[in-house]
């Protein structure tokens, strides 16, 4: 049963991330703002009534502190990572961030981990290098869309023009915006442009 629990725990985990990949209306400290207040709000419901615990001033502002930077900033970058590379990378790296806390534990408490963990480790390193080294390029259209999200005006898929900050490509800004229909090749990840299929 344990074992169950943990294959739909780790299902609804990919559910969560393609679904998180999609909404673009929404900044990443907004939407990680949300999710986190919904999660810490039914997580903390959950372990009072089944008695795992009690709320005390200290141990509010200690799990505030802790989940900010452990939760939070992990989250935003979760999301941005969603958006800019696509679902199954963003995955691909989170998931090699347990080895580098067992380099951790080996560098500041002088663990010794298990010669598997290792071989583990030097699998995953694999993993995420072919996919920073994939070369992706090929023929693709996109379709005229309309839609909001942070950007700038250095790249092919927005070229559009308007009064402010014009002649400023590099600077970011963010407003509704319309793409026109294109066919074009290039290097590419999944981002919110290139969810087209193969």
């Amino acid at each position: 049963m344990p074992a169950l629990l943990i294959v739909a725990a780790c299902i609804l985990w990919g559910i969560d991330n393609n679904l998180t990949r999609d909404v673009v209306e929404l900044s990443p400290p907004t939407f990680a703002a949300t999710k986190g207040l919904a999660a810490a709000i039914f997580n903390i419901i959950l372990a009072v009534g089944l008695g795992q615990g009690s709320i005390h001033l200290t141990n509010a502002i200690l799990i505030l502190i802790i989940g900010a930077f452990c939760y939070g900033m992990s989250l935003i970058l979760f999301i941005q990572s969603l958006r800019l590379i696509g679902t199954s990378r963003t995955g691909t790296y989170f998931a090699f961030g347990p080895f580098l806390g067992m380099l951790a534990s080996l560098i500041l408490l002088g663990e010794q981990p298990p010669i598997y963990h290792w071989i583990a480790g030097a699998i995953m390193f694999l993993g995420v290098w072919l996919l920073y080294k994939e070369d992706h390029v090929h023929d693709h259209t996109h379709i005229a869309m309309t839609h909001k999200h942070k950007h700038n005006h250095c790249d092919e898929h927005h070229k559009h023009s308007h009064t402010d900050n014009e002649n400023d490509k590099d600077l970011e800004h963010d407003h509704p915006h319309e793409h026109q229909t294109i066919t074009h090749s290039h290097g590419h990840w999944p981002d919110i442009h290139h969810r087209h299929k193969h």
